[in-house]
């Protein structure tokens, strides 16, 4: 991504706006698709890490900074696995 800005930087003034809009949508439309995937796999493993080592919801969600409705989820899929055991 450095190196694209640094080529945008090189361009004259009238298509430089233009390449910065471009680029500046390409990058939220990328932060779009990450939020739809919704939280990263090592978010995901310290999550059931701490519900494994009984932490309660309310930690787990300032630690991780995820909200209490993701942790409920975990904790179902927890549950699940463990009945299918």
């Amino acid at each position: 991504m450095d190196a694209i800005q640094k080529a945008v930087g090189d361009l004259p003034s009238p298509i430089k706006s233009e390449a910065m809009s471009i680029l500046d949508a390409y990058e939220a439309r990328g932060e779009a698709r990450g939020k739809a995937k919704g939280y990263s796999e090592k978010t995901h493993q310290t999550c059931i890490n701490m519900i494994q080592d009984e932490f309660d919801n309310e930690t787990i969600c300032r630690v991780l900074e995820v909200e209490g409705t993701y942790v409920d989820e975990v904790r179902e899929q927890l549950k699940e696995e463990e009945q299918k055991s």
